[in-house]
């Protein structure tokens, strides 16, 4: 993924291969990155024509012909009145720390937005109380009704004590599944995956860590992709859900994106396609957001 964060990891490359081909840094900066920020045509067209020679770039469905196809769904789901309350409540912590941006650092910020994008999961997972979680209520009713139409279901998370709580439940309703987190050996991921493959299996839910569990597994057994919350790198979730969409696939893959309304995870995805636009028109569908400028974090919690 040669642009992750922003068109100076494309700089940075160069840099490396071919010393000052893309200037050096400051010039880069000033002539072309900051004009690809404000969306000028002028600089997109010059990095375009100077790296454009040295890219070779190769898309799964140019190889993968008679792969079936991927479908993308995000479903928005409303917060109960109580989560509601305190999400917000917490928002305005998160806003009053953001204003005081010469005592703070983007460590405390990223902190802080950790915590709303859980708080959206389930309020459980930052304070104690019975608040309930609409978006854990709506996977579970997903779940049951995938397994009774006999699909098989693949459920990501950036969080394991999301997947935690599902798990609970699953036990609970006496539904089989496997998990993979980062404790999970190499030897029970093959072994879970050989099983999960097959098509009698007595597991239709596989709970996966998105790092732990998001490259370097054939799940080509389901056909249902869930991300249970959106995260920074648009490239990970695709390589995740693409654990179903790949070599050997026969079904139709949905993927679902669960995303609370009004709610962070909204200006994630929002923030995603923005910084992916850029990606997107350079030389990519791949891109990473874990760098988030102080403008970036006035636009997630406006």
């Amino acid at each position: 993924t040669p642009i992750e964060n922003s068109v100076a990891d494309l700089w940075s490359i160069f840099d490396f291969l071919m010393p000052n081909y893309l200037f050096n840094y400051d010039r880069f900066r000033s002539e072309i990155e900051k004009g690809v920020l404000m969306n000028d045509d002028e600089a997109y067209k010059r990095i375009i024509i100077k790296t454009k020679p040295f890219i070779l770039r190769r898309k799964k469905k140019d190889v993968l012909k008679d792969l079936p196809d991927k479908i993308e769904e995000t479903i928005s789901i409303s917060m109960s009145s109580d989560q509601r309350k305190l999400y917000d409540a917490y928002l305005m912590q998160v806003r009053k720390v953001l204003t005081m941006r010469d005592k703070t650092n983007k460590i405390t910020v990223l902190s802080m937005l950790t915590r709303l994008r859980q708080l959206c999961i389930s309020p459980s997972l930052v304070v104690e109380g019975n608040i309930e979680s609409e978006k854990i209520n709506y996977t579970l009713d997903m779940i049951n009704n995938l397994i009774n139409t006999d699909h098989k279901v693949l459920i990501f998370s950036q969080f394991v004590s999301a997947l935690e709580l599902i798990q609970r439940e699953l036990v609970k309703n006496n539904i089989p599944y496997f998990i993979i987190t980062g404790d999970t050996n190499s030897k029970k991921r093959v072994e879970m995956c050989d099983e999960f493959n097959k098509e009698n299996s007595n597991e239709k839910v596989f709970l996966i860590s998105l790092k732990a569990g998001g490259t370097g597994l054939n799940l080509i057994g389901a056909d249902t992709v869930i991300h249970l919350d959106p995260w920074w790198n648009v490239a990970i979730e695709e390589q995740a859900s693409d654990r179903a969409h790949r070599i050997g696939q026969q079904r139709k893959v949905t993927v679902f994106k669960l995303i609370m309304n009004n709610s962070i995870e909204e200006k994630v995805i929002d923030l995603q396609k923005n910084k992916k636009e850029i990606a997107e028109r350079i030389i990519s569908n791949d891109i990473d957001i874990n760098s988030l400028s102080f403008e970036d974090y006035d636009y997630l919690l406006s």
